[in-house]
């Protein structure tokens, strides 16, 4: 069995083996309450990848990022 990399490579070359998965799955979410910290956000992703068996995650800025780019403060709770 190929690792999800290569089945990655393989899909977007078109050149799925006979018997293997022809698509991969992944979702993306604001972890909007682990956002303000490195660390406690790469370790909310790992559990969210984890516990859901993503094939590949999209990671995404901060839930509020471009309000605040406009100026708008945000305190978490």
């Amino acid at each position: 069995m190929p690792t999800r990399r290569e089945q990655f490579h393989n899909i977007a070359r078109k050149s799925v083996p006979e018997g293997e998965p022809t698509h991969l799955t992944s979702a993306w979410q604001h972890l909007v309450g682990h956002e303000y910290g490195a660390e406690e956000f790469a370790k909310a992703y790992l559990d969210f990848v984890a516990r859901w068996d993503w094939d590949w995650v999209k990671i995404n800025p901060r839930a509020v990022y471009y309000a605040e780019a406009w100026g708008s403060r945000v305190r978490p709770q």
